[in-house]
């Protein structure tokens, strides 16, 4: 395997979890309790027709990279990109026994980072760069999809995928919502 190509693709730490012999791009999915993370900018659709190309990119490239930096900080392995949004979960293929408060932490940070950073977003975005965020916490299957002749991603399926999803779309301008198990998980170590 070329590990620099595929540090290019993958997390850190699915890189390192194949260097060490943990994970293997033929083995078959694992079941994983993960904690999943939506993060969305928020009236993005309609800015990209109203705005220059550059500064959507400028926007998109600034944000992408924020977010993977605090993402990665936390131990989170990206799964995927969605346009002008991320997916990422924790726990697979390394595991954690803090996932959920380290996907909240993450989430807080990055939701901090964009408020007190509006000013230098908005000279691209022409107004304030708004975040949403989804966090669930469930099972999933995790573990290297596709065909050998032509592409495998490491990735998240199952329910708390689709929730964190579903979360993040209802949730408002600024806004993280989570599910009841984030909830549960955070009440000990947040003190709600």
């Amino acid at each position: 395997l070329n590990f620099q190509s595929l540090s290019n693709q993958f997390s850190p730490q699915i890189v390192e979890a194949i260097q060490s012999g943990k994970i293997t791009i033929e083995g078959h999915p694992n079941r994983v309790q993960l904690c999943a993370i939506f993060i969305d900018i928020v009236g993005s659709t309609e800015k990209v027709t109203h705005i220059p190309a550059e500064q959507v990119a400028n926007v998109i490239s600034e944000f992408l990279d924020v977010c993977i930096k605090l993402l990665l900080k936390y131990d989170l392995t990206i799964d995927k990109f969605l346009g002008d949004g991320i997916m990422a979960f924790c726990n697979a293929p390394l595991p954690r026994t803090n996932y959920v408060e380290r996907v909240i932490h993450a989430a807080l940070e990055i939701q901090n980072y964009f408020k007190e950073n509006q000013k230098k977003f908005q000279k691209n975005w022409t107004t304030p760069l708004k975040l949403r965020i989804g966090i669930a916490e469930g099972s999933a299957l995790v573990g290297f999809y596709g065909h050998d002749k032509y592409f495998k991603t490491y990735t998240a399926l199952g329910p708390v995928i689709n929730k964190a999803s579903r979360l993040c779309s209802a949730a408002e301008s600024e806004e993280i919502l989570l599910d009841k198990n984030v909830v549960f998980f955070a009440s000990g170590s947040f003190g709600y």
